[in-house]
C-alpha cells in the first residue's frame, strides 16, 4: 500500500489506524511491526523483514517512511526488484508513506499503481469541517468567529490546530468557546509572532536572541514537539515563497494564492524569504530532519535538543 500527500497529520492518524487493526486482528504483541525510516534504510534487513512470516503470527506489517525523498538510487532499484519478485505471493503487509508528493520515478510509478491513498492539504472548506468534527467528537462548540481566527493563526497545520483544539476544550469545560476564550488561553497569536521572529533571527545569524525566544516559549509551557513543528513549519513556508520568487512569482496576492496561505504569513515570512540562500536553506533542512529522528529517540531532554538545533542552525 502507498500513502502519501502534503496533509501529514492525516496520513499518520491512518497509519496509526492499520497499526491498531493490526495489533486487534493479527498480533497483539506488536512484536511484527517493523518501521524502517528512508534516511537510515538498510535494504538488507528490509530484504530479510520481507521474507520472514510473522513471530506467533501470520504476518508481519512492515512500514517504511520516507523512502522516495531519501533512498539513493541503488537501493530503490533492488526494492523494486525486490517487491515485483515478491508482489503475487508476499502475505506480509508492505506500507510505503511518503510525507509529501514523491518525484517521479520506477519505484514511485509502481507504488502508485498499487493500493494508494493521498492525503492533499485540505481547502479551507475541508480544514473547517475538520475543526468541527474534532469539536464535535469531544462534545465541544466553538463561536464562529472564535473558529475563523484560529484557522487565520494555524493555517493548515493541523499539529497545531488540535493541540490548541485541546487546551481550549480543557479550558471551556462544556461551555462554547469563545473569542476571549482563544485569547486568555492559548497564546497562539504571541506563539506565531515569536516562531517569526526566531526564524527571522537564525536567519540574520543571531543565535543568543533566538535562543531567548525558545526559552521563554518553553517556560510558558509550549510543547517541545509542537514548537518544532511550527520551526519546521516556517522553514518550509520560507523555502516556498523562495522557490515561487525565484520562478518569477513577485506579488503577495500571486504568493498566497500559489502557496494557499493566508495573506498575513505570507506578507509576515515574505522579507525572510527574499534574504534567504537556497543552499543554506538545504542544509538547515537537513539539521531538521537529524532533529526530528533525535527527538524520537535520544535519550537527550527534548528542550536541549532543540536548543543544540538553534545553534547549529
Amino acid at each position: 500500500m502507498f500513502i502519501y500527500g502534503a496533509d501529514v497529520f492525516s496520513a499518520g492518524e491512518k497509519i496509526q489506524v492499520i497499526k491498531d487493526a493490526f495489533k486487534v486482528k493479527t498480533d497483539k504483541s506488536g512484536l511484527n511491526i517493523d518501521i524502517f525510516d528512508g534516511e537510515d534504510f538498510n535494504f538488507e534487513k528490509f530484504h530479510s523483514t520481507c521474507m520472514q512470516s510473522g513471530f506467533l503470527a501470520t504476518k508481519r506489517l512492515i512500514i517504511v517512511k520516507n523512502f522516495l525523498a531519501h533512498g539513493k538510487a541503488d537501493p530503490k532499484k533492488a526494492v523494486l526488484d525486490l517487491l515485483l519478485k515478491i508482489k503475487d505471493d508476499q502475505q506480509n503487509i508492505i506500507i510505503f508513506w511518503e510525507q509529501g508528493n514523491p518525484k517521479p520515478d520506477e519505484l514511485a510509478d509502481f507504488l502508485k499503481s498499487q493500493k494508494k491513498e493521498e492525503f492533499k492539504a485540505m481547502t479551507s472548506f475541508e480544514l473547517k469541517n475538520w475543526l468541527k468534527n474534532y469539536l464535535q467528537k469531544h462534545n465541544a462548540n466553538i463561536e464562529p468567529r472564535a473558529l475563523d481566527s484560529l484557522i487565520m493563526t494555524g493555517g493548515n497545520n493541523l499539529w497545531f490546530l488540535k493541540n490548541e483544539l485541546d487546551k481550549l476544550i480543557a479550558h471551556a469545560a462544556g461551555k462554547i468557546i469563545t473569542i476571549e476564550d482563544l485569547t486568555a488561553i492559548t497564546i497562539a497569536q504571541l506563539v506565531q509572532q515569536n516562531i517569526f521572529e526566531m526564524a527571522e533571527c537564525l536567519a540574520a545569524g543571531q543565535k543568543n536572541k533566538a535562543l531567548k525566544i525558545l526559552e521563554n516559549q518553553l517556560s510558558f509551557g509550549e510543547n517541545e514537539l509542537y514548537l518544532f513543528s511550527m520551526i519546521v513549519r516556517q522553514f518550509r513556508i520560507i523555502q516556498q515563497l523562495r522557490h515561487l520568487l525565484d520562478s518569477g512569482i513577485k506579488t503577495e496576492k500571486e504568493l498566497a494564492d500559489k502557496t494557499k496561505l493566508n495573506p498575513f504569513v505570507v506578507k509576515k515570512i515574505l522579507p525572510s524569504a527574499k534574504t534567504a540562500d537556497p543552499e543554506k536553506l538545504k542544509r538547515i533542512y537537513q539539521k531538521l530532519l537529524q532533529c526530528d529522528r533525535q527527538l524520537k529517540r535520544s535519550n537527550v531532554s527534548k528542550d536541549q535538543l532543540l536548543e543544540m538545533l538553534l545553534l547549529k542552525i
